[in-house]
């Protein structure tokens, strides 16, 4: 997904338009279309969060279409498949610190040290975020956001709408978050599969949400895949007791 559009002028916090330079540690700018630093760490402070309405609630500060705004799309959905799975996140966040051209956002973990991001070469336009860096990877072509579209599925009234992808900073994992609803059947996930755009296949390691789906109920997925390249297609399985099996495919790009 790229940034929106238009004519507006894209500057880096902490960095003058006129002449970019290193970014340094941010600072409330007097340039209109710079995000004030207030915004930049509140919505730094949501992205760590992982509270659905914390991250719904700084949606306000990026730009709409943007990469920022993509972003929390991905957390907002992710965590919501958590929480219908039965399993929403714990937070282990230690704290948000500034650093030079960011922020960092440290974690317990189950290590000794706590594992670290860092949330940099921020830039705005028109005042809003559109866009950064998490541990110094970019966010273009490792995240997309779906249309809001729903397709049908081969059978028992199941739709689905691709939410997001994205490429982990941490360890390159692809997560692929996605929606379903059921209209009369009730219906159970079996797994989901990935190919890839050079035809690799790959098995989910994980799939988070409700595996089993009530009639007319609609719920959030997420599904993990290891190593996978993003802009492939993936495909979901599930059945009705005592009947055959069905599926549902997603573009994720």
């Amino acid at each position: 997904m790229q940034p929106a559009d238009g004519d507006s002028t894209v500057t880096q916090v902490g960095q003058s338009p006129e002449a970019p330079g290193e970014a340094s540690t941010p600072e409330v700018s007097e340039e209109p279309d710079l995000p004030s630093d207030n915004d930049v760490r509140a919505y730094i402070d949501a992205v760590a969060s992982s509270n659905v309405a914390t991250l719904e609630r700084a949606m306000k500060l990026t730009k709409k279409g943007s990469l920022a705004e993509a972003y929390l799309i991905y957390q907002v959905t992710g965590e919501n498949a958590n929480i219908d799975g039965g399993y929403p996140t714990v937070s282990d966040l230690v704290g948000v610190t500034s650093k030079k051209g960011g922020y960092q956002a440290c974690y317990a973990g189950d290590a000794a040290d706590p594992v670290c991001y860092l949330y940099a070469d921020i830039e705005g336009a028109d005042g809003k975020i559109v866009d950064f860096t998490i541990n110094g990877l970019q966010l273009e072509k490792r995240i997309s956001v779906g249309n809001g579209t729903f397709v049908s599925g081969t059978a028992y009234g199941v739709s689905g709408k691709f939410a997001t992808s994205y490429v982990t900073a941490a360890d390159n994992n692809l997560l692929i978050t996605f929606q379903l609803r059921t209209t009369a059947d009730p219906v159970s996930i079996i797994s989901a599969t990935y190919r890839s755009p050079d035809g690799r296949q790959s098995q989910a390691a994980n799939i988070a949400g409700p595996y089993d789906l009530a009639p007319r109920s609609i719920a959030n997925f997420s599904a993990m895949f290891p190593g996978a390249k993003p802009g492939g297609t993936m495909a979901l399985s599930y059945y009705r007791e005592n009947a055959s099996d069905a599926s549902l495919t997603f573009k994720t790009r």
